[in-house]
């Protein structure tokens, strides 16, 4: 994937969450890492997960 996609979708979910008016930085280097894990093969958490705000969680809180 390159690198120009991730950085346009970590922004996009940035802009998502609670329709925030900016970036929030915290938020843009959470997806990116996410989106890189799924890169790493990594797969959404499921239910049984007990942490909260897990990088690889379905949604942005």
């Amino acid at each position: 994937m390159p690198p120009t996609f991730l950085f346009e979708l970590a922004l996009s979910a940035a802009f998502r969450k609670k329709d925030a008016p900016t970036i929030d930085l915290t938020d843009t280097v959470h997806t990116m890492a996410h989106e890189l894990g799924h890169n790493f093969g990594l797969r959404h958490d499921t239910e049984e997960c007990n942490c909260q705000n897990c990088i690889m969680a379905t949604g942005v809180e």
